[in-house]
Order: structure tokens, then C-alpha cells, then sequence
């Protein structure tokens, strides 16, 4: 399976969390100012890696 199909056969929704995801990530380290400090970052890729929409909006309580 080449790149080419593989990223044609995501649907334009998935495409775009994966986008807002990634950009959320990059926000939080970039606001942090500490690019080594992940306790920010990692509980929400945990609330958000696959559950989609679940869990975007609330604050993991850990």
C-alpha cells in the first residue's frame, strides 16, 4: 500500500482532527515554553487517541 492511497482513503473528518489534534499539541508546547515538559500534553492525547470527540473538551481530572 503506497502513501498516495493510504492518505486519499482517510475521510476529510478524520483527516481534520488529526489536524486540530496536532495543532492543539504544538499550541500547548509552544504556551508551556518548556518543549521537554509533556504533563500538559500527554493526558490529552490519552483522553483523545481513540475515543474522536470524546474528551476534547474536558480537562483530564489526573
Amino acid at each position: 500500500m503506497d502513501m498516495e492511497q493510504f492518505w486519499t482513503g482517510w475521510t476529510p473528518i478524520t483527516h481534520s482532527l488529526v489536524t486540530v489534534v496536532a495543532g492543539y499539541i504544538a499550541l500547548q508546547v509552544i504556551s508551556s515554553g518548556q518543549v521537554g515538559d509533556a504533563s500538559s500534553i500527554v493526558p490529552f492525547v490519552e483522553n483523545n487517541g481513540d475515543s474522536g470527540q470524546q474528551g476534547r473538551s474536558t480537562p483530564n481530572p489526573a
